[in-house]
């Protein structure tokens, strides 16, 4: 009887795990998992009380435990009801107290002088709540006609003295645990929202570092489309429709993180096609490459814009050459060879920053975009992670 707060806890507790394993098969993994986090939350935003309950609850059990085993139950039910009542409330206006003139800002040796009078306060409002409590259990207690036994000692002034020191001492401790929860509570917000911002700083930057196809190539190819129907009307039109789904492309992918690599392929294609309408650019891609690296992942318009990289900063001549694409170790690995001839492009160096920044948020230290030399040939590289479709890994 003295422990019903207690059991009446425990048997919660109980009924939620025995219809929790009740419908084991009925219940997906997912479902059960939204159900701990949602009990993870409501315990984390009711920390407070939930420390409350527990804390009070344990001290009037150990109260109880001290008692006289030959009390009446509803005498030990009143015991325990008592001092977890007194401290409750106590330490629920204590908390107002500490709120209302401490707050949570600079700490200086006013506000522990100010934090020992409310400690004070409160020590008398629990002894005032304890003693009331107390009588009007006595007048229940009689009212139901409880027998009570009665103590011969009387109690001394170091007894009395005790009853307000245990008070004081419960408080005081009470208030240090509240200030370090609160302290690491404030420490632990103020990090997530500061990582929040952080992330949404990264999201901003990658979406304005998203491939997009370049103003500048869009005119050059329309002209070139232009000039084109005067002489294959036909071809214009197949120019003009891959133009559309590069267009397409670059839109209906800008929301997502990864596409599959042959469809970044194919888009490269269609962008080699559009810029030999400009310039010679003889850079050919092999389509029939492993299907296992076929359907990794990539970044939308990563590739694309290597490739626009390599239009600007490399000389292929007459002669095609072939993209390399391989898989070592968890990285793919794209490279251009060009030809002995180096070209530079003010926009390409524009390009070849903006691949730079989108690399470093979205992979730190684990991809690589350089250029050098190989038997007297220009070569371009880029290498990145290997990724599953829809999965990519960004720095925190």
């Amino acid at each position: 009887m003295g422990a019903c707060p207690w059991f009446i806890g425990l048997g919660l507790c109980y009924l939620l795990c025995f219809n929790t394993k009740k419908n084991h098969n009925g219940l997906s993994s997912n479902r059960k998992q939204d159900y701990g986090r949602t009990m993870v939350r409501f315990f984390v935003k009711h920390i407070f009380w939930v420390i409350q309950f527990f804390a009070w609850g344990l001290i009037g059990l150990i109260v109880l435990s001290q008692g006289d085993n030959h009390d009446h139950p509803l005498d030990k039910l009143f015991m325990v009801l008592t001092v977890f009542l007194s401290g409750l409330l106590a330490t629920s206006l204590h908390r107002w107290f500490l709120r209302k003139w401490i707050g949570f800002g600079s700490f200086d040796l006013k506000k522990v002088f100010i934090t020992i009078g409310l400690v004070l306060l409160s020590s008398l409002i629990y002894t005032g709540l304890f003693m009331g409590f107390a009588a009007l259990s006595g007048y229940l207690l009689t009212a139901f006609e409880v027998p009570k036994a009665i103590s011969k000692e009387k109690p001394n002034e170091f007894a009395k003295a005790i009853f307000f020191v245990i008070p004081f001492i419960i408080l005081l401790g009470w208030t240090v645990l509240y200030f370090g929860i609160k302290t690491f509570v404030n420490y632990n917000n103020a990090r997530i929202h500061r990582l929040k911002l952080r992330e949404e700083v990264k999201k901003a930057q990658l979406n304005t570092l998203k491939g997009h196809v370049n103003a500048k190539f869009m005119a050059r190819t329309l002209n070139c489309i232009k000039e084109l129907m005067l002489v294959d009307v036909k071809k214009s039109r197949l120019m003009l429709t891959e133009l559309s789904e590069l267009l397409r492309y670059s839109l209906t992918k800008n929301t997502v993180d990864t596409v599959e690599l042959n469809e970044e392929l194919e888009m490269v294609r269609i962008f080699i096609d559009l810029t030999n309408l400009d310039k010679p650019f003889n850079l050919f891609v092999d389509p029939n490459k492993d299907e296992s690296i076929l359907h990794l992942g990539i970044p939308p318009m990563l590739l694309l814009n290597f490739v626009e990289l390599c239009s600007k900063e490399l000389w292929l001549g007459d002669k095609p050459s072939e993209m390399h694409i391989t898989l070592e170790n968890g990285m793919l690995f794209f490279e251009v060879e060009g030809g002995n001839q180096n070209i530079s492009e003010k926009e390409g160096n524009l390009i070849r920053k903006s691949i730079e920044q989108r690399l470093w948020l979205l992979y730190g230290h684990n991809a690589l975009l350089k250029n050098g030399l190989r038997n007297g040939r220009h070569v371009w590289a880029m290498m990145i992670p290997s990724i599953i479709q829809n999965e990519i890994t960004t720095v925190v």
